[in-house]
């Protein structure tokens, strides 16, 4: 199931959108729409009402505009696909800053749409087959590597924190890193954090996307920030 969101604050273009979408994607999905993109990010940060895969958005809104949008709904759901709508070319370079998977111009063209929507498919797919299970005798768990900001170890426990919640594991910080992929990083005993989630380093700790932060070791604090700058470089 493809979760899908449509934001504009054009109605007539709004419905048209919906449409076109629901005639395009043969995959099974449900459809949202939105005028106000406000409402959108209450939507996602809402524990009590579902999430989405994508998000459609124009980026000229009253109010608040589709980037600045964009980047609030991604601290509320990282590896959401972001596919930017506009009647204006000079917004691309500002709104590859949240990386969007696809960067339409209206009148939107139907075969561009549907190349948008399978490449943001095919991300989310990828997405999902790469996560961190955890089995035990009563349940089965699956949260996936790109929703995780950090993982801090607690004796015998880790707490994951991912999107706006976290869950406690019995294993260890070591186990936990056999399964992690190479965008995360142990950064001091009891703490490994997503390199994809940092928003900055300073000597004592790191500062997340979201505002959480945790503690760099002090001998390892040099090799931490050299770590985390290649990665950044490499992915530029």
């Amino acid at each position: 199931m493809i979760r899908i969101a449509i934001c504009d604050d054009q109605k007539e273009f709004l419905e048209t959108l919906a449409l076109l979408v629901d005639k395009i994607c043969m995959q099974e999905h449900t459809l949202t729409v939105f005028s106000n993109p406000k409402e959108l990010i209450d939507t996602l940060k809402s524990k009590e009402k579902p999430d989405f895969d994508i998000i459609l958005t124009d980026i000229e809104m009253p109010e608040l505009n589709g980037i600045e949008m964009a980047k609030e709904s991604l601290t509320a759901k990282p590896g959401l696909q972001i596919i930017f709508i506009t009647n204006y070319s000079d917004y691309v370079e500002t709104a590859f800053s949240v990386e969007p998977v696809y960067y339409l111009l209206k009148p939107v063209c139907e075969e561009n749409l549907c190349i948008a929507l399978n490449k943001a498919i095919t991300k989310i797919d990828e997405n999902r087959k790469n996560t961190f299970n955890f089995i035990n005798k009563h349940n089965a768990f699956r949260i996936p590597f790109c929703e995780i900001t950090y993982v801090e170890s607690m004796k015998r426990t880790i707490k994951i924190h991912h999107a706006e919640s976290s869950s406690d594991f019995l294993m260890k910080l070591d186990d936990f890193m056999k399964q992690a992929p190479n965008n995360f990083l142990r950064v001091h005993k009891s703490f490994v954090v997503n390199m994809d989630m940092v928003k900055n380093i300073q000597k004592n700790s790191i500062r997340f996307f979201n505002g959480d932060s945790v503690p760099v070791s002090k001998p390892k604090y040099t090799e931490v920030k050299n770590q985390i700058l290649s990665y950044w470089g490499a992915k530029l």
